[in-house]
């Protein structure tokens, strides 16, 4: 019912006859959306990673990739490694890399705020910076 009331809501917007394209996917967003969980994921950052005891059970759930199946032990879940996971050497060197990373000037913001070394988090990611990490790195693979 919300679904349908949201809707609703659209179309009587005064602009929506208007529109040529109605349902618009801002695609910086989405690179931003997927550039933060995948850092997120690998430098297994709380609250970022998108490798839960959630998600391990719906791989349990489809009968796929058991390897990866959450374990029960002491009435709480235990998750194995993941294949992706680094170790605490490579997520230093990882951080590092970004911490130091040089772009032209008014390419990007200021990475260097966004990276702690030490404690080697990735907060305040721009559009822009994820942008360019994402085409640079990700594509380039």
């Amino acid at each position: 019912m919300a679904q349908l009331e949201e809707e609703e809501y659209l179309f009587n917007l005064p602009y929506w006859s208007s529109l040529l394209i109605r349902h618009n996917l801002d695609v910086m967003h989405i690179e931003k959306n997927i550039c933060e969980a995948l850092l997120g994921t690998l430098l297994e950052i709380a609250g970022k990673t998108k490798d839960t005891e959630k998600a391990r059970l719906d791989l349990r759930d489809m009968g796929i990739r058991k390897d990866q199946h959450p374990v029960l032990e002491k009435g709480k879940y235990k998750l194995p490694a993941g294949l992706y996971k680094l170790s605490p050497g490579m997520k230093q060197i990882m951080c590092n890399f970004l911490h130091d990373v040089k772009l032209p000037h008014g390419y990007a913001s200021n990475i260097r705020r966004s990276i702690d070394v030490n404690g080697c988090k990735v907060a305040r990611l721009k559009s822009i910076v994820t942008y360019w990490w994402y085409v640079t790195y990700c594509l380039h693979m």
